[in-house]
């Protein structure tokens, strides 16, 4: 086995300003464990009075959590339960909480997703919030894990860009990546 360097990879957590990270089986037991993670990392944050970003950051934290336990292309078997495998990870910056993830998508479905999140990016704020209330309307496959509307709330909540990236695996999988900024003066 290829030699770790645990000194190097310290440096570059610092050096990124990642104040969280987690790469894995995201369980619904590791979601609350990273939830209250996150909570502490951010409880002193006397620049938030009113918590609004707080709140922003977890929400959208959740969210993206969620899409990797219930969409990532790649899973495990957890207590009976199939849970995703992805990475999430969290910036801050002076001006910025920069949220990170990614996981496996099945190859055939990667253009779809593409073609989603650009058609959300092309959606003003009210039509997002008449495409979210369409889709809790809408009658859900019998297994559906969702009615689509995590990247929905991500956008919605962010009031960014979807920033996101493909990138292929192999012939079967690709990689998605998704990235939102959120800026400290709301």
């Amino acid at each position: 086995m290829k030699k770790f360097d645990l000194l190097e990879f310290r440096k570059q957590i610092v050096d990124h300003n990642i104040i969280l990270c987690f790469e894995g089986k995201m369980s619904q037991g590791v979601l609350v464990s990273l939830v209250d993670t996150l909570k502490e990392k951010l409880k002193d944050s006397d620049k938030d009075p009113k918590q609004r970003m707080t709140r922003k950051v977890f929400s959208i934290f959740v969210e993206m959590a969620q899409n990797i336990q219930f969409h990532s292309g790649e899973s495990v078997m957890i207590d009976d339960r199939e849970t995703g495998v992805g990475i999430i990870l969290i910036r801050e910056d002076k001006d910025n909480y920069v949220l990170t993830s990614g996981n496996k998508v099945a190859a055939d479905n990667s253009d779809q997703l593409s073609d989603y999140c650009n058609e959300l990016n092309s959606l003003d704020p009210d039509q997002l919030k008449k495409m979210y209330k369409d889709r809790l309307r809408s009658k859900r496959p019998e297994n559906s894990k969702g009615a689509g509307i995590g990247l929905i709330e991500i956008s919605r909540k962010s009031g960014a860009k979807l920033d996101y990236s493909v990138q292929r695996i192999d012939d079967d999988a690709q990689f998605f990546s998704l990235t939102i900024t959120l800026p400290k003066v709301d």
